[in-house]
């Protein structure tokens, strides 16, 4: 890169340079550097912050500082999915230093261990509140700097005084899928509220911890009677609440908390 930058670059009188030094290739180099945390992608800016101050035990003060603005500037490769990832992944680089401890047979260092668990989990909880903060009704960006310094104070308490490692690639945001999958659940839930609201009159959360646990119990007592499935009697049932054949056979599933095997039975 440095290369084809400098047989691209003209030199100050507007004739094409054909000499370059050692000073010019390291000072183009320091140009290109500056901004380097900014070209790394999601992934990696996540395990930069998580992991804390690593590799800075002696360090002098310019070199914590510089790791700390490196740190910071690693939140805003993707800003808006930085501190989800932070939170998916800072517990596995506390859980690592807790384990080391508890090889080498040292309490004392578990307990300490635990305690900056405790102080990370509290850090990502202080993001989370500022985050509601910028996100929220407010919308207060001017937020979005003291965002990025508590995603890297969650990093340097689960890391530790001498930095962290976090083991394997940096997992993407589960928080993600278990948001679209309790949409989905929601939007079920009012549908089958919708086709019963004329039968029963109770509330979302009422409906889907008085109403559908029964109403199911009752489908598969019917269906799977020893003496053969009661089509008719199940069939008075839906048309009594209301229901149709999805929400038999599909939606109430959905509500279901049984192990894997009992899932899905109507189907």
């Amino acid at each position: 890169n440095c290369l084809q930058m400098w047989s691209c670059k003209k030199n100050d009188v507007g004739v094409g340079a054909s000499t370059m030094t050692y000073k010019d290739l390291k000072d183009r180099q320091m140009e290109i550097n500056k901004d380097e945390v900014l070209r790394v992608n999601i992934f990696d800016a996540c395990k930069i912050i998580v992991e804390g101050s690593r590799g800075l035990a002696g360090a002098d003060n310019k070199a914590v500082t510089g790791s700390l603005i490196k740190r910071t500037d690693a939140f805003f490769v993707d800003y808006m999915l930085m501190g989800l990832n932070v939170h998916q992944n800072y517990l596995k680089v506390s859980q690592g230093q807790f384990n080391d401890a508890k090889k080498k047979g040292d309490s004392d260092l578990e307990v300490r261990s635990l305690e900056q668990m405790h102080d990370a989990t509290l850090a990502m909880s202080d993001f989370g509140v500022c985050e509601e903060q910028l996100r929220g009704g407010d919308q207060n960006w001017a937020l979005l700097p003291l965002c990025s310094v508590l995603a890297v104070k969650v990093g340097h308490h689960a890391g530790g005084p001498n930095g962290g490692f976090l083991p394997g690639y940096p997992e993407f945001a589960g928080w993600l899928g278990k948001n679209s999958s309790r949409g989905k659940k929601m939007r079920l839930l009012q549908e089958l509220r919708h086709h019963m609201n004329y039968r029963v009159s109770a509330d979302a959360p009422e409906l889907r911890m008085t109403y559908i646990p029964i109403i199911r119990q009752q489908f598969e007592s019917l269906l799977f009677d020893k003496e053969g499935a009661k089509v008719k009697e199940s069939i008075d049932l839906m048309d009594e609440y209301g229901l149709d054949r999805d929400d038999v056979f599909e939606n109430l599933d959905e509500f279901l908390l049984a192990s894997a095997k009992d899932v899905n039975r109507f189907g």
